[in-house]
């Protein structure tokens, strides 16, 4: 096999621009890929924020309730019959309905 002269360097030279030509190709993909990551990352931090912010002030809520159900008796009473539907000794507690809830209890008419 003959090797012409003047081809040897013009094949490197070809196979040298080629090979820079796919490194950076690839380069440049994998900086468009570290691009998208990073802007997923930030809008997620940024939700995860908001998240933060909402359960802090949820927290700061809760602890105020805490403060007054330990030390307002009136607080406490409120809650009891409120939420938990309890009475003095003695009360009765009359519960009453709407039509349409005595209607849908009731099952369909006869």
């Amino acid at each position: 096999m003959k090797i012409k002269p003047g081809r040897g360097p013009v094949r490197k030279s070809f196979l040298l621009v080629l090979s820079a030509f796919l490194l950076l190709a690839f380069l440049l993909l994998q900086i468009k890929n570290g691009q998208l990551q990073l802007e997923r990352a930030r809008s997620e931090h940024e939700a995860l924020s908001l998240e933060v912010m909402e359960l802090q002030r949820r927290n700061e809520l809760l602890l105020r309730e805490v403060e007054r159900l330990r030390g307002d008796a009136e607080t406490i009473e409120k809650v009891a019959r409120e939420e938990l539907h309890l009475a003095r000794p003695g009360e009765v507690i009359l519960r009453l309905t709407d039509d349409r809830e005595r209607k849908n209890r009731a099952g369909p008419p006869r």
